[in-house]
């Protein structure tokens, strides 16, 4: 699956607007959620708190592709999520900006520095470290196909997200990116499908089915109110999504996002709403930027949290099960 580390969320604008297109019933979209249990049993959804959210891309680190490759596939994966891609138009706010850098730009680390970053990693991936502040520390796994850092308040609204492509040569197993609509060589992922994957994480949405033990999804559920499935029981339309948590090479299914993952999108961020702060409300330490991770730790806790899409098929037991950090 590839690993996305996803920011904190809160519930923006659920209300519908009268005239507007209302979503489709979803089949299995799920959302990432603040620990906090709401009035209904369930934690505070998380979600960007603003109407307009800028990225920086870095468009270096990939000896197949071309800085324009990788910046297309940069911008199309982005797009897909954004409030001017034609298929959103009426339906979501959330307008996604992509700037990027030259390819002599070398990418910052991922850290709570107030910039959105999309990067590709080429030193050694496991060596990537963050620590928490228990003063353990909690490095990239491998299997990792990308990783997405979100960082949000503890009242679930999301304030920074950064994206990280495993490009470590010397990864056991190693992962060779192209753009394939111009490569068609075997063996290799295609970047823009484990973008679109990730940027789905940075909007705030969660995997349709979960890669671990049954326990760290219990209490979770989709947007009907069903448990959240283990993998090895998703349906078909749960495989189809963009946030399934798996990416063989040469899959470019996830480039285009199915109507579930549209739907969540719509959900979260409805056309006509406005965005919803807890900046206001919460401006003392209950509130203050922290970060997380899912699966790592006992329940998931305010701050920041890890998502990821793994390399290979389940079935061979290439994946490694989704967790979580909180900073």
């Amino acid at each position: 699956m590839i690993r996305t580390r996803v920011w904190g969320r809160l519930v923006a604008g659920a209300v519908g607007v009268v005239g507007l297109a209302v979503p489709l019933a979803a089949h299995g979209y799920v959302r990432y959620r603040a620990t906090a249990p709401a009035a209904g049993g369930l934690g505070t959804p998380y979600a960007w708190g603003a109407r307009g959210v800028d990225i920086v891309g870095y468009t270096n680190g990939l000896p197949n592709m071309t800085a324009d490759q990788i910046g297309g596939a940069m911008t199309a994966a982005v797009g897909a999520w954004s409030a001017d891609n034609a298929l959103n138009v009426g339906h979501s706010f959330l307008d996604l900006t992509l700037t990027l850098e030259p390819s002599t730009t070398v990418p910052p680390d991922a850290a709570n520095d107030n910039v959105n970053t999309i990067a590709i990693r080429t030193g050694v991936w496991t060596a990537i470290c963050s620590t928490l502040k228990n003063g353990t520390k909690d490095c990239h796994q491998s299997g990792e196909l990308a990783l997405t850092t979100v960082w949000s308040r503890a009242c679930g609204e999301v304030v920074e997200a950064d994206v990280e492509v495993n490009a470590d040569p010397a990864a056991t197993p190693a992962f060779n990116w192209a753009d394939l609509d111009v490569t068609t060589t075997n063996g290799f992922h295609d970047l823009q499908n484990a973008l679109t994957h990730e940027m789905g994480h940075f909007i705030g949405l969660d995997h349709t089915c979960w890669l671990s033990s049954p326990a760290a999804a219990a209490g979770e559920v989709d947007d009907l109110g069903n448990p959240v499935p283990s993998c090895d029981e998703a349906t078909v339309a749960e495989m189809d999504a963009t946030m399934y948590p798996s990416a063989e090479a040469g899959d470019v299914s996830k480039r285009t996002l199915s109507q579930d993952d549209l739907n969540g999108l719509w959900a979260i961020y409805p056309a006509g709403a406005n965005p919803v702060t807890c900046g206001a409300q919460h401006s003392s330490g209950g509130c203050a930027v922290a970060s997380g991770a899912d699966g790592a730790l006992p329940a998931r806790s305010r701050g920041g949290r890890w998502f990821g899409l793994l390399g290979g098929a389940l079935a061979l037991g290439v994946l490694v099960s989704l967790r979580s950090r909180r900073r």
